[in-house]
């Protein structure tokens, strides 16, 4: 066939059939060669043109514009699908599907997660977890073969990208020090800040590595601190109570169909596994911790924006940048894009199940069951003995409401027996939960101005040496220079910068775990 022929076909075609077709193709066919463009480029070419000089191309100001690129063409094609579908089937009918739809989800958290307006759950153990070898040593490869899911990792790629400020951004949305502790409980927040700094240390080594092995844009990090640590208090507290509430669901599937969980992950299963069984530990105190401090008109604004952004990232986002990213594997295993469009379409199912249970919890105050909380958490710690096998160990263990111990404490050796000599992982993770002590909530009652301004210093002195551990480890790798964290907001000066206490200039000694 004459090559000349052909590319004049081509040409036809598009120019017919694409490009005249509408202006809604037209404007995605902009969007999507802008993307490719943009991808192909990459920041260090970008970085030429940036008006502001930085410490790296992935921390100047243009590393923006390839995760802008994407979301708007996330976007369009969002909007091109919902519009072909009205058109096709009509406004009225597809309305009646969605409410139908939905609420049978709704039916589905009432009966199988027992979603009810309950009183305050009485609280469960939260332990505190870290590799043996340190979070820098610990694998975070994305690999592919014929059962791994491109577009589902994806979107967890992604998540992983809004994780990392996300996580410090809880830390803020706890409150300054000096208010945290006006009621004298500020020692309940200890396990979950340990947590969750842990979590983001975690996540940003994993997003760390898809922007050096794939390509996966830096920006998108630098994009959501600049949203998360720019917004009204209000608004960011309406976002962390959406995002927490939505690790019940997630972690209740998981746990009442354990295989789904080890269908569909791929790689790195250990840090999906940990991380989400100690979201079951906390999400109890965390979510209504979030929703007490929140104003109600706001939540009801950000959360149809939260719920379009769940749809956006697992759907139209993650195939997307499965393409832009994952183009190599598709290729040399065309049989990948079959399960991972398969896998797509459970998705899809899960985040509408999400985006309910979020409604359910943030918007009409309802929450889990008692046994469907403990019951997610129990699930979750044999997914993460199973991923995690004898990798990590328990370091700290909360009890409700109580304050946080060393794993190897006096007052803790009944309940977490030693099995052999490296206090191994198995401790914790098939510990039966027991009858628990409530919080006396009279005990800190009477405060005198001495205590509270201790107590405000000790909570300061703790929160700092989170932030100093976080730094020396991260910068121990070698993966990360300081401009980096820096960037990320991983080092105690950014800690002072965003003035979350009034006791920094306190030595980052390390009370984590220290009896009284």
């Amino acid at each position: 066939m004459n090559v000349t022929a052909t590319v004049d076909r081509i040409s036809l075609f598009a120019t017919q059939y694409i490009w005249s077709a509408s202006t809604d193709c037209q404007i995605g066919l902009a969007f999507a060669l802008n993307c490719v463009i943009l991808s192909f480029l990459g920041d260090e070419w970008l970085y030429k043109f940036s008006p502001k000089k930085a410490a790296s191309a992935e921390t100047a100001p243009t590393a923006l514009l390839r995760p802008l690129s994407n979301l708007l063409l996330a976007m369009w094609l969002g909007y091109y699908v919902i519009k072909q579908m009205i058109l096709g089937f009509g406004a009225t009918a597809m309305g009646n599907f969605v409410a139908a739809y939905f609420f049978a989800l709704a039916v589905f958290c009432w009966v199988f997660f027992g979603y009810w307006w309950y009183p305050p759950f009485r609280g469960q153990i939260i332990n505190v977890r870290e590799p043996h070898v340190g979070f820098g040593k610990m694998s975070y490869s994305l690999g592919t073969d014929k059962d791994y899911s491109i577009f589902w990792q994806m979107s967890w790629t992604h998540l992983s990208a809004f994780l990392v400020p996300f996580e410090l951004c809880i830390h803020i949305m706890m409150g300054k020090d000096i208010d945290r502790t006006k009621d004298g409980s500020f020692e309940s927040c200890e396990g979950m800040m340990a947590q969750e700094m842990n979590h983001g240390k975690a996540q940003l080594l994993y997003s760390r590595n898809a922007e050096k092995n794939f390509g996966y844009p830096p920006g998108y990090r630098k994009l959501y601190k600049a949203i998360l640590f720019s917004l009204p208090n209000a608004v960011s507290l309406s976002v962390v109570a959406c995002l927490e509430s939505i690790f019940i669901p997630v972690t209740g599937i998981f746990s009442l169909q354990p295989w789904l969980f080890e269908t569909m992950w791929g790689e790195s299963k250990w840090l999906w596994s940990w991380h989400l069984c100690e979201e079951s530990e906390h999400s109890w105190d965390s979510v209504p911790d979030a929703l007490s401090r929140s104003n109600a008109l706001i939540l009801w604004i950000v959360y149809p924006i939260f719920a379009a952004f769940v749809f956006l990232v697992i759907g139209p986002l993650s195939v997307i940048e499965g393409f832009l990213y994952h183009w190599r594997d598709l290729i040399k295993n065309p049989v990948a894009l079959f399960f991972s469009t398969c896998k797509l379409m459970l998705a899809i199912l899960f985040a509408s199940l999400f985006v309910v249970s979020v409604f359910l919890q943030v918007l009409l105050r309802q929450r889990p069951s008692d046994e469907s909380i403990i019951n997610a958490a129990k699930g979750m710690r044999e997914i993460y003995a199973t991923n995690c096998k004898d990798a990590m160990k328990t370091t700290h263990v909360q009890l409700p409401h109580k304050k946080l111990k060393n794993r190897d404490s006096a007052s803790l050796r009944s309940l977490y027996p030693k099995t052999n000599s490296r206090g191994s992982i198995r401790n914790s993770m098939y510990f039966n939960m027991a009858s628990l002590p409530s919080a006396d909530a009279n005990e800190e009652k009477g405060l005198t101005d001495a205590n509270h301004e201790e107590k405000a210093r000790r909570l300061s002195m703790y929160r700092t040496s989170l932030y100093a551990k976080t730094e020396e480890e991260l910068k121990s790798t070698g993966i990360l220079s300081q401009a980096d964290l820096n960037d990320a907001g991983f080092s105690v000066r950014s800690l002072r910068h965003l003035s979350v206490g009034p006791a920094e200039e306190e030595d980052d000694t390390n009370t984590m775990g220290k009896d009284d």
